[in-house]
Parts: C-alpha cells; structure tokens; sequence
C-alpha cells in the first residue's frame, strides 16, 4: 500500500513576505512532502489593500519555497478571523492538505483550551451575552472576559496573544467542519520584522528576501476621497459586520475627518477595535454582505506554482474538493459565477489602489505564475 504523501497548507497573507515567513516555510519542508499556500486575494485581513497584487506576491512565495499557492478569495480575504478561518480552512482541506501550519505563540494547554472553547461556539455565544449586558464592551474583550469565565486564566492568557487567537480558529474551523486536517503550529520565533514594521518603512529594499515582487505598493490613499465619499453618504446597514451603531458612527466619523486615516481613529474606540472598523469601511465601499462571507467558497484560483506543485494538482484533479480556476477567463464554467464576478470588481478596484495610474488591463488577462523549478 502507497504511503499517504504529507501535504501541508499555511493560510496566508504574505503582504509583504518577509524573512519570518521564509523561516516558517523553511519548516515546512523539513516536516511535509509538498507545501501549499492559501493566500489572500486583493484585500487582506485587517481590512485594506494589499501591498501588492496577489500574483506577485505568491510569485515570491513559491520562489521562497511553496510548491503551490492558491487564492483565498475576496471576500473571504478581509473578513474577521472565525470567517476568515473558515474559508481558508476549507479551501486547505479541498485541495488535499492533511496538515495544516500557522503561527503560534503558545502550542499547549492554552492553545488547546481556546480552540476547544471557539470550536463548540459556547465562547462566542459567552461574548455576545455579555455584550448585551454592557454595549460599550468591545468583541475583543468580551471574548477575553467570556474565555476567562468559561475556561479560566489559561484560555484568557492564550487569547491576549493575537496570533494565538488565528491559530486557535483555525483549529476551531477544522473540528467544526470535521476536515481530516492535523494543526502544525509553528511557535513565533523572535527577531524577524513583522509585517506591520516593515509597511511602515519607505522603501521594503533590504527588509525582505524579493523586493522585485512588491515595487508597485498599493494603498487605498489613491482612492481615498470616493470612500470617504461612500462612507459620508451613510446607510450602511445590513453590510458584513455593520450594525446600525456602527453605521452611523462611520457616517459620523467620515464627516468629522479629512482623510481616510482620521475616519478610522475616529470611529475606534471601546467598542470598535481598528481591524473591525478597517473592515466595515470595505464592505461599504465594496458592497460585501454578511451572506456573502457566511457561504462556503465555492471556488479558488490558482496563483503560483513549481513544477512539483503543477504535478500535484495533475494528481489530485479528480478528487479536488473544489472548483479550481486556472486561468481567469474560464471562471464561466462555474454553476454559479456570481462570487466570482464581484471579486473581478473588488480586484479592478484594488488596481486602482497603485500609486501611479496605469491603463486598464482586465484581470480576466491575469495567468498564474508556473516556475520550472521543482524545489
């Protein structure tokens, strides 16, 4: 009998990637016989565009190491964590990943713990309670209040740690959709510059392994007065993660600000953290429902690969869980194009996001990045 070949996955953002993310990948494939990445589309998790499109970036990822990289879709990509995990969890599993890797501060009892209480929704439902009893509570911190109740100080600790609490719906997202998927966590090894640190320079050109990759950095400054323009003109009700308070607190915010940066700071407070009103300002800008995020993918978009990960797709292609889309332009063999054709829309505007304006290329031209080298 054939031995079962190990596959890993790692859900991923790589906006832009940097030398953490080689060390992790470095890992990979000294555990895993081939090593795919989930990666966000245009728009990211903490609610903006990504520094570069997104098949420059898996470019670099797959020259980093990754035998293959599909696409985490919009609007999936720049969702809240529990969605965020869902979807890239099932998309993992659809592709035949039996492992799946991810950042960790913790790897243990807390760890452990916490993905128990998210995976059963008692924490969720917990936090929710609470925050009817008192409406200034954040979601952060009624989860926070909520583990530490349920489960004591070990969860609550685990959940202080934002890598911790990805990785922990991560495995939450695995035993609810009851995937034959193993956790890999990896711990965070210190010294590498976050993600964070390194946007915040001028220039990436000797802070990451492939600069060439991220040249054209995008930022939604470019469109800045048609969102504000969006967000000042209100009713926004109903959108993904927008409730009437929030609605009317953007509305407010927009008008009160000069710029898309001064919105944020000022909708943020006790009861919106940053990446939530980051996230509800795209999904009035770009119309993103709840029902929207809610659904289960129903397809992905082949990114980049090597020759070993092109092989590995030739093998799986009967069984693949999963509408896989190798170039854009055949998406209308989908049942259902829909998904797919508001992503087009989503990844024009992301275009728009680069800081010199260029000519119109429709995405539908984008082919994904084939390297000839098996790594």
């Amino acid at each position: 009998m054939e031995k079962q070949q190990k596959v890993a996955a790692v859900i991923c953002e790589y906006n832009p990637f940097h030398y953490g993310h080689k060390h992790q990948i470095n890992i990979m494939k000294e555990n895993f016989d081939l090593c795919i990445g989930v990666m966000s589309g245009p728009f990211v998790q903490r609610g903006t565009v990504a520094v570069a499109d997104k098949y420059s970036r898996a470019a670099a990822a797959v020259k980093g190491g990754l035998d293959l990289v599909v696409e985490l879709p919009f609007p999936y990509c720049c969702s809240a964590a529990a969605d965020f995990a869902a979807a890239g969890v099932h998309i993992a599993a659809a592709v035949g990943a039996n492992f799946l890797v991810f950042g960790a501060e913790d790897a243990g009892e807390a760890f452990d713990a916490l993905a128990g209480l998210l995976a059963n929704g008692t924490l969720q439902d917990k936090a929710r309670a609470l925050i009817k009893e008192e409406k200034s509570l954040s979601y952060p911190r009624a989860l926070s209040l909520a583990a530490a109740e349920l489960g004591g100080e070990t969860p609550a600790k685990a959940l202080a740690k934002p890598n911790n609490i990805l990785g922990a719906e991560y495995v939450a997202a695995i035993n609810r959709g009851g995937y034959d998927v193993t956790p890999f966590p990896i711990k965070r090894k210190e010294g590498f510059l976050s993600s964070t640190d390194i946007r915040s320079k001028k220039s990436f050109e000797g802070l990451i392994p492939f600069p060439e990759f991220f040249e054209n950095r995008r930022g939604l400054e470019a469109l800045e007065r048609w969102i504000m323009a969006v967000l000042r003109g209100g009713n926004h009700e109903g959108l993904y993660c927008i409730d009437p308070s929030l609605s009317a607190t953007l509305e407010k915010a927009a008008k009160q600000a000069t710029s898309l940066e001064e919105t944020v700071a000022l909708a943020t407070g006790k009861v919106y953290t940053t990446a939530r009103i980051r996230r509800a300002i795209l999904a009035a800008w770009l119309g993103i429902t709840s029902a929207e995020v809610k659904a289960t993918p129903a397809y992905t978009l082949l990114l980049a690969a090597n020759e070993k990960g092109t092989a590995y797709l030739k093998s799986i292609r009967k069984s693949i869980g999963i509408s896989l889309i190798t170039k854009p332009s055949s998406y209308k063999a989908l049942a259902d194009t829909t998904a797919f054709e508001k992503a087009l829309y989503a990844e024009e505007m992301a275009a728009l996001c680069e800081p010199k304006m260029a000519k119109y290329v429709s995405p539908l031209c984008n082919t994904p990045k084939v390297s000839a080298t098996k790594q």
